[in-house]
């Protein structure tokens, strides 16, 4: 709202009848949050779910190369690089 960065983020949803497990991530500024909601009856085992979640993750960050910084204010693509003409050679 009016420019404010977002501090914090906490993403959550619910389950339903017949439904035993709700995953719900988003992104904002290089961050993924991710909230976990489960039925304990159907998903006794969602202790689990969170660990494999969490190593899964760092494996994934492993193999990320890194990403060039950006510039400018979130939602704004990053300034256009110059480049050079053809006619410069």
């Amino acid at each position: 709202m009016a420019g404010a960065r977002l501090e914090a983020h906490y993403p959550i949803s619910v389950v339903t009848d017949g439904m035993g497990l709700n995953i719900t991530a988003m992104s904002y500024l290089g961050r993924l949050d991710v909230g976990i909601v489960a039925d304990r009856e159907q998903m006794p085992d969602v202790w689990s779910l969170t660990e494999w979640l969490h190593d899964a993750l760092e494996e994934l960050r492993g193999s990320m190369a890194p990403r060039p910084a950006r510039s400018g204010a979130p939602g704004q693509a990053a300034p256009a690089q110059p480049t050079k003409a053809a006619d410069e050679d």
